[in-house]
């Protein structure tokens, strides 16, 4: 992928169109994602007329925001991070020292990879734990 991302860079100076690849493939084949799980599930997620399209330019991959040190201790508002324990996307182990160095954070784990957090059983727990959250933090008692 880092050739790639040359390669649509050096096309971005030149004033050329993007080489684009694919956000999704198959596990094996020349994708940003190849987890076995992941196809199907943004097959699903884009389905009924989405406008998501399966290509980016991979120019931006030298561009991405890092963590800043410090960044997250200043945070006052209370933070729920929903971690996919088997995602293989983000590191979860990273974000988990990150985030347990907030002052109210509240960490929840799934079993999952990082897309079936968005569908079926998970999902809907991952749904009723947000809300739960969200009452616990915006609903006064009085």
């Amino acid at each position: 992928m880092l050739l790639a991302a040359v390669y649509d860079a050096v096309r971005g100076q030149l004033g050329l169109s993007p080489y684009l690849v694919p956000v999704i493939g198959d596990p094996g084949g020349f994708a940003v994602i190849t987890e076995p799980d992941a196809r199907p599930i943004m097959e699903r997620l884009a389905a009924n007329g989405s406008t998501w399209r399966n290509e980016f330019a991979p120019r931006v991959a030298f561009n991405l925001p890092r963590y800043k040190q410090g960044t997250i201790e200043r945070v006052t508002a209370p933070i729920l991070f929903c971690v996919a324990e088997n995602d293989q996307q983000a590191l979860p182990e990273f974000a988990v020292q990150v985030v347990e160095k907030a002052n109210r954070a509240e960490i929840l784990r799934y079993p999952v990879g990082h897309f079936q957090i968005y569908v079926g059983k998970t999902r809907e727990k991952a749904i009723v734990n947000q809300v739960e959250f969200l009452k616990r933090h915006l609903i006064s008692s009085s």
